[in-house]
């Protein structure tokens, strides 16, 4: 399902809030226009924002169109978590967190098109209507 149950866990939040002092806050970090952040007031305004379960659907099941394919049924969950970064009340990239060994971790920061496309298609959806 995709209900409430989805929510990050603390653990998993924390290591969104652990990537973003790691990716973006990290004074050492390069080339943080190409993620959406023009400035450095951005980059310190930068806060993690909503957060999402990846879900995968085997691409065997969209191959095999005559089964009909319902998407909620045949997606399955992964372990990565994508989170909004924000920064000046904008969503400008997506920062990943995946469980590596027994501890969750932010493995990659995305670029900014990404962020507004889910950014979109959540303002098109309110998950008060059940769309998660």
């Amino acid at each position: 399902g995709m209900g409430v149950e989805d929510n990050p866990s603390q653990n998993i939040l924390q290591a969104a809030e652990i990537g973003l002092e790691k990716l973006v806050k990290d004074p050492r970090m390069k080339n943080l226009d190409r993620l959406g952040f023009g400035s450095q007031a951005m980059i310190n305004d930068a806060t993690i924002g909503i957060g999402l379960r990846i879900y995968t659907i085997p691409p065997q099941k969209i191959l095999d169109e005559k089964a009909g394919l319902n998407l909620y049924t045949e997606a399955a969950p992964t372990t990565q978590w994508q989170f909004l970064v924000k920064t000046n009340g904008e969503a400008v990239s997506l920062l990943t967190v995946d469980r590596m060994g027994n501890q969750w971790q932010a493995v990659s920061i995305g670029s900014t098109g990404l962020a507004e496309q889910l950014k979109r298609i959540m303002e098109s959806w309110p998950s008060s209507d059940g769309y998660e």
